[in-house]
């Protein structure tokens, strides 16, 4: 969840500040398909971040889990 909020509060402010950003790192301002494809990286490297540790701890069984404690 705060992963999708980070990425759409990103999204919203790189529209925002795109002509500062273009004159900063020296590219062009109408860049919308580079924009998008960070998006949709970053997206899928989170989910794959967030989704590998979750299946192996959904996979554990809840009171081996609270015994090892």
């Amino acid at each position: 969840m705060s992963v999708g909020v980070g990425i759409a509060a990103g999204f919203v402010l790189t529209l925002l500040l795109r002509k500062v950003l273009a004159d900063l790192l020296a590219v062009n301002a109408n860049e919308t398909l580079a924009l998008m494809i960070a998006t949709v990286v970053l997206a899928v490297v989170a989910l794959v971040a967030t989704a590998i540790p979750a299946r192996r701890a959904a996979s554990i069984d809840p009171m081996e889990a609270l015994r090892y404690e």
